[in-house]
This record gives structure tokens, sequence and C-alpha cells, in this order.
């Protein structure tokens, strides 16, 4: 069983990557060379939502290790808008901006066709759910399983490490 299960996380990854470079691949198609496949899914997935960036780590939006910097990138390049929270003043909120939405249309156009292909062979919706709901059960295990406790001491460890190097 031990073999499935890393064969099984092993997938995931690369149907992630995968999916990214399909994305990447789909955007120099269409020219657009301002954005790339994990900025665009960061939009995609925030779609009407407007959240702080610490929101969008939590909720799983954004799992590169600078959002900070790539969120900046974004409102630079006029996918997102930026807004001070009203309930935090040191917080911001990004909503998908005008350009950024016409590209979320984009994405989910071929997010559609690509349904399509799916259903053509046979992959059903019922089929993904099931898979959706294994591979759920799967990550609440593995969350709950997680040596916190050990991930704690290795952080103070390398907190201890850089306050000596000082």
């Amino acid at each position: 069983m031990k073999t499935v299960l890393l064969n099984t996380i092993s997938l995931v990854a690369n149907l992630n990557r995968q999916n990214l470079d399909i994305i990447h691949m789909t955007l120099r198609g269409w020219r657009v060379k301002d954005i790339n496949s994990v900025q665009v899914m960061v939009l995609f997935n925030l779609g009407k939502q407007k959240l702080c960036i610490a929101e969008l780590v939590d909720r799983g939006y954004y799992l590169g290790t600078n959002a900070s910097y790539s969120i900046n990138k974004m409102i630079k390049k006029g996918y997102l808008v930026a807004e001070s929270s009203k309930e935090d003043r040191r917080a911001t909120n990004v909503k998908v901006s005008a350009k950024g939405l016409l590209l979320c249309n984009k994405i989910g156009s071929f997010y559609d066709a690509q349904v399509k292909k799916l259903k053509n062979l046979g992959i059903s919706e019922q089929k993904l759910k099931n898979t959706n709901s294994l591979l759920n059960s799967l990550s609440q295990f593995l969350e709950k399983n997680m040596p916190y406790e050990s991930v704690r001491e290795a952080n103070l460890v390398g907190a201890q490490k850089k306050s000596k190097k000082k």
C-alpha cells in the first residue's frame, strides 16, 4: 500500500505541473507574455472575490514561496487591483481587475473545452467527484498526521542559527 500511496502523491504533483505547463503553452499561443501560469491560476481561483494576500495563501490559491512579490507583479501588470482593508489598515485586499477578468474568462473557456474532451474519453463528473473525495480524505489524513512538533523544532533551530550569525 505504501507504493500505491506514494504513486498517488506523485500523480497529483504531476497533474498540477502538467496543468501549469498546458496553461503556459496556452498563454503563449494567445501571445500573453506578461503573466505566468501560476499567476493565472491565482486569478482564476480568486475570481470575483476580494481577499487579502494571506487569505490567498491560506486558501491554497497561491502555493509559491513569495506571494507578496507575485501579487505585486500582477497589480503592476494590471491583472489585480489593490485596496486597503477597511477592517485592518495593515492589510491590503486584492481583487481581479477588468483585464484579469478577461483572461479568467478565456481560461474558463479553455477548461470548458477540456471538460468536453474528458467526457469524450469517458471520464464523467461523478468519477471526478469520487477522485476528489478520495484526494480530500488523503489530504485531511496527511494534515492530521503532520508532525507539527518536529516542524516547530526545526523552525526554532533554523531561527537560532540565523540569530547566531548576526
